[in-house]
């Protein structure tokens, strides 16, 4: 008999169709938290529009459009990724409201539908960031 070295194609299939099984297992889990990630960034970056929004009202006594915070020189409030077609983290920043008349709303919405990000979160002059579109959303606390 002769003495064979390495494995025969049935330990290689079943070997290839248990890492096919880990995987199916494991990608879905992974997708679900990319989405938590990308919403709760959403959150932050609406936190973050509303600091700037604080500081540019406190120093000036009206508030700003988003490009405005971005554009604003010689130093910026918020990164470009708030004002561009691409977001941040799955998110677009769009914003709304007469910020001269004291009015002003941010919206992040996902970049990709059920993809990037579930729910849209909302925030306004308040600083109460809410879950859906328009004033009438859940509070997040």
């Amino acid at each position: 008999m002769k003495n064979q070295k390495g494995f025969t194609l049935i330990e290689l299939m079943i070997v290839v169709a248990i890492i096919a099984v880990i995987a199916a297992i494991a990608v879905p889990s992974l997708l679900r938290s990319r989405i938590a990630s990308n919403e709760a960034s959403a959150i932050g970056g609406l936190r973050t529009v509303t600091a700037a929004q604080n500081t540019v009202h406190a120093s000036t006594g009206t508030f700003e459009t988003l490009a405005n915070l971005v554009g604003a020189t010689p130093h910026p409030y918020l990164d470009s990724g708030f004002t561009n077609a691409n977001g941040r983290s799955g998110y677009v920043y769009a914003d709304s409201g007469t910020p001269d008349t004291g009015q002003w709303a941010c919206a992040a919405t996902p970049k990709v539908a059920n993809k990037s990000g579930i729910r849209n979160f909302f925030v306004d002059e308040s600083g109460i960031i809410r879950v859906g579109t328009g004033t009438g959303g859940t509070p997040i606390s």
